[in-house]
């Protein structure tokens, strides 16, 4: 799925051939003053714990808004960054960010939030829920059952212990709606 140059894919463990998408749209999420451009695609269900990877990857060198330095009265953007979140049926799973002279693609395989036996969890397929089936209304910024994608913009923030990212702006968030095809299990 593309916005601007940035493109994401999603590709099922152990292959090159990403996921095929079908329905995208782009909408405009009100998210306090500011609008966040949110895609919408719709992609065939994997199994329920399936392992994916996400492929991130921008066209040309990204560049940060104009405005982001003035958010915390800074002349330069020595400490900006980009940051990823990946949210699986409503829970972000992993984190990152990356430096504006990252090399592309940038391949995201695992949650930084789980770990079994000390190694970091692969980024598995949700469940595809049952009620979605039935409801009368569509939320674009609903999280259940979809695969989310933000791509922020913000920066690092040095304290005593670590440097954390502060995102200022969501540049756009990526949303896969896993769809059931064919004879799929619905749980």
């Amino acid at each position: 799925m593309r916005f601007q140059d940035w493109d994401i894919l999603l590709f099922p463990d152990g292959s090159h051939v990403p996921i095929q998408e079908f329905r995208t749209a782009c909408f405009l999420v009100q998210d306090g003053s500011l609008q966040t451009p949110t895609l919408i695609t719709y992609v065939p269900s994997l199994p329920r714990g399936t392992p994916f990877n996400i492929s991130l990857h921008s066209w040309t060198q990204p560049r940060f808004s104009p405005g982001l330095g003035l958010f915390y009265g800074r002349k330069n953007l020595e400490n900006a960054a980009w940051g990823v979140r990946i949210i699986v049926d409503g829970e972000c799973v992993s984190s990152s960010t990356f430096a504006s002279t990252t090399t592309f693609p940038q391949i995201m395989s695992t949650s930084d939030r789980v770990q079994v036996n000390g190694k970091p969890k692969p980024l598995v397929f949700p469940r595809f829920h049952r009620t979605v089936l039935s409801r009368r209304d569509w939320d674009i910024a609903d999280d259940l059952g979809r695969i989310k994608v933000l791509i922020m913009e913000g920066y690092h923030i040095p304290n005593d212990l670590e440097t954390r990212f502060q995102p200022v702006r969501t540049v756009a968030c990526f949303s896969f709606h896993a769809a059931p095809m064919g004879k799929c299990r619905l749980d």
